[in-house]
């Protein structure tokens, strides 16, 4: 949107969504307080407890008043971000991305004169490193048979959402640990998030910008000649991590960190890989292969079989010692859980007790 007249910009998803269009900074007074209202007229948002905070976004849980369902919106400080193209980026791959069941679909989308809101259903139930640390690293006596079967679910569900990314032509470039949430608390369903470093690619150019979270950075990343593979390492060194506690490649530094990805052999000398299967290390074998063109595509892993081993987690949370009541109170609990209605008292905030705990790693390092 260019010139003096602003208004406010709400995008709700469809399957065709209509062009973007943001406000500039010559807005009058008068029209900035009516757009930063806005946000305000439809969700009230906990601000005072926020479910996550960065140096130019924060995370909140927000209340849509009109049926009070709760969800969470993610807000961008714009002076903050360098490029404005930044937030819009993530947006348009949200918007393209929304109707699959393991990507964290995008509800509304609100601008102001400081602040992009980007609302998106809630997850509940933490992300994949409160689940490593819980189960692998605080915990002295591993089932590795459920863990493994739990760990293969969760890779199944991510490689589906990142296939449809590749078949859209979106390649994420910072998949990680802390950008895998649980939709729900003691739940296996999991939600991909954080695309705003992702970008549109055709496989007839390299990228070339070498960006995401070191460690979890294929090797062709680092020499600037990559294309969607990049995704497929990066969710090896995650099935490394759930199932072991640790990383593949590790460095004293920056400098020995890069020289081993690229160059250093995987090992499995960690003992609990003794207790793991050799379906799951040949898994984790393909996805960490240095040439890309010998690494398999998400869609071709999704065939491997160790991927057989997926089904049967649910089946164990699910079947194991039935009880009638189970599924009645299962219903119960998910719609107290969705419809919760919290009440906000005139001057007061309510903090609502959700677990889902801060996230303060480093999330995106562009390398010069």
């Amino acid at each position: 949107m260019t010139g003096s007249t602003t208004t406010t910009r709400t995008t709700t998803t469809t399957r065709q969504p209509p062009p973007l269009s943001f406000c500039n900074d010559h807005s009058s007074n008068a029209s900035r307080s009516s757009r930063r209202s806005e946000f305000k007229k439809h969700y009230w948002a906990d601000d005072l407890n926020p479910i996550s905070k960065g140096s130019s976004t924060t995370v909140s849980l927000c209340i849509r008043l009109k049926d009070r369902s709760r969800l969470a919106v993610k807000t961008v400080k714009k002076n903050k971000v360098e490029h404005c193209s930044q937030w819009i980026n993530e947006i348009e791959m949200l918007q393209q991305l929304h109707d699959h069941p393991n990507i964290n679909s995008l509800k509304d989308v609100y601008e102001d004169q400081r602040c992009v809101h980007l609302v998106s259903d809630l997850c509940s139930g933490g992300h994949l490193s409160s689940y490593v640390q819980s189960s692998i690293l605080n915990n002295p006596a591993v089932d590795y048979p459920q863990h493994e079967a739990e760990a293969a679910c969760i890779i199944r569900q991510i490689l589906r959402a990142i296939d449809y990314c590749h078949k859209q032509n979106i390649v994420h470039r910072d998949l990680k640990l802390d950008n895998v949430l649980f939709k729900r608390h003691k739940s296996l369903e999991i939600r991909v998030v954080d695309f705003d470093i992702s970008c549109k690619h055709s496989s007839l150019e390299p990228m070339t910008e070498a960006v995401g979270t070191r460690v979890y950075m294929a090797p062709e990343v680092f020499g600037r000649s990559y294309d969607k593979k990049c995704d497929v390492w990066s969710i090896g060194v995650m099935a490394h991590a759930l199932l072991s506690g640790e990383l593949p490649f590790s460095g004293k530094d920056d400098e020995e960190l890069i020289y081993k990805i690229q160059n250093e052999p995987l090992t499995w000398e960690a003992p609990c890989w003794e207790d793991i299967s050799e379906e799951a290390k040949d898994f984790i074998a393909l996805c960490l292969e240095k040439d890309p063109s010998k690494r398999p595509s998400a869609e071709e892993l999704l065939a491997n079989d160790w991927m057989g081993v997926a089904a049967t987690s649910l089946k164990r949370r699910s079947h194991s010692k039935r009880r009638p009541l189970l599924p009645i109170l299962s219903k119960i609990m998910t719609f107290v859980e969705e419809k919760f209605v919290i009440r906000v008292p005139s001057g007061k905030t309510v903090a609502p007790n959700i677990e889902i705990p801060n996230d303060s790693t480093t999330r995106m390092v562009q390398l010069q």
